[in-house]
């Protein structure tokens, strides 16, 4: 019997943010037009629950391709016996129908190249307004169908509970107020030959103005009728968003294409300017600071050749004397200009 693993996307499957540990469909929900590349890590301890957490990622390692999910309110093909959604995830060759309110997030099916997934009781992903302490649990019921013939149902309980808040540390910036959720789910999926049980567990740590988690945990249990139990642990940091936080030390981030993310915090600065970026591919890098009328300020870095990775560093405006006011780092990797935008206060 094949094995739909159905959350096998979790780590996008809710969406919001928080503000003081809030998370709300009409700051944070899921809407139409919303993009995040995704890097794969190796998969590490989730740490401790409770208040004032400290979890420390700064020494992830990515391991996969960057992918890009987002968000529209059509999908590319209809899915038949799905209606009542207002907006449609695509993860790869994926995509998930949920209809998003001011009260809750529901999932209503997805589909793929092979298969193809119907809810006759649909899952409730998240209910706003949703903070630390909070907890719901919801059952769901569906069926699936793949490779066109072949035919399976199933049927669960999904748990869903805000269980720690503190300061996230990632390679590339601090979050001083994360959240973190936690979700469990059991399902049994039947086919005419054999069922398979799921169990899964997911961590997922939001922060404000993120439509998406900043990182992602997930544990995946199954088994099928006679055979051995299979574990899988997938994690996933997710640096780039389509909005801004406000609780962040960092407050700027930029995509400049697909091979390169580029970040910089706090933007306005003070005394000193962090930035940081991704690459996907070796590139020689070159990093410049200039001023408002094009004078350059610093030569940062010069053509120098630097792996894949993310990569960091600091303008000091102290040691430049800089005066209040709009100032550019251009980043050149390989034959590619990106400017970035910063202002001195």
């Amino acid at each position: 019997m094949k094995k739909l693993i159905l959350s096998a996307c979790a780590f996008i499957f809710i969406t919001g943010a928080f503000a003081q540990t809030t998370l709300t469909y009409a700051k944070n929900g899921l809407l139409p037009g919303i993009s995040v590349t995704s890097h794969e890590f190796e998969y590490t301890a989730p740490g401790n629950d409770g208040a004032n957490q400290i979890w420390d990622f700064s020494k992830i390692k990515i391991k996969s391709d960057n992918q890009i999910n987002s968000t529209n309110a059509t999908p590319k093909v209809s899915l038949a016996g799905v209606s009542n959604y207002n907006v449609v995830l695509t993860e790869k060759d994926k995509e998930f129908f949920f209809n998003a309110n001011s009260e809750q997030l529901e999932l209503k099916g997805y589909t793929a190249p092979d298969f193809s997934v119907v809810y006759s009781d649909p899952l409730v992903r998240m209910k706003y307004p949703f903070g630390y302490g909070g907890n719901f649990k919801d059952a769901f019921a569906g069926s699936a169908v793949w490779q066109v013939v072949n035919t399976l149902t199933f049927q669960g309980e999904y748990n869903v509970t805000a269980d720690a808040y503190g300061t996230l540390i990632l390679p590339d910036r601090t979050f001083k107020n994360a959240l973190r959720i936690k979700i469990t789910s059991e399902n049994l999926e039947i086919s005419p030959c054999s069922s398979t049980l799921v169990k899964q567990t997911n961590y997922l740590w939001y922060v404000d103005g993120y439509h998406y988690p900043v990182v992602a945990l997930n544990h995946i249990f199954s088994q099928q009728t006679n055979m051995d139990a299979v574990i899988t642990e997938t994690a996933y940091y997710n640096p780039q968003q389509s909005s801004t936080p406000d609780n962040s030390i960092a407050t700027s981030i930029e995509q400049a294409s697909t091979d390169f993310a580029i970040n910089s915090y706090p933007n306005p600065f003070y005394d000193k300017v962090n930035y940081s970026y991704f690459l996907r591919k070796d590139a020689k890098v070159t990093i410049e600071f200039f001023d408002m009328s094009g004078k350059l300020n610093q030569l940062v870095l010069n053509n120098q050749t630097q792996t894949t990775g993310i990569h960091s560093g600091e303008i000091d405006a102290e040691a430049l004397s800089l005066v209040p006011g709009v100032y550019y780092i251009r980043f050149t990797f390989d034959d590619k200009v990106i400017v970035h935008k910063v202002v001195k206060i």
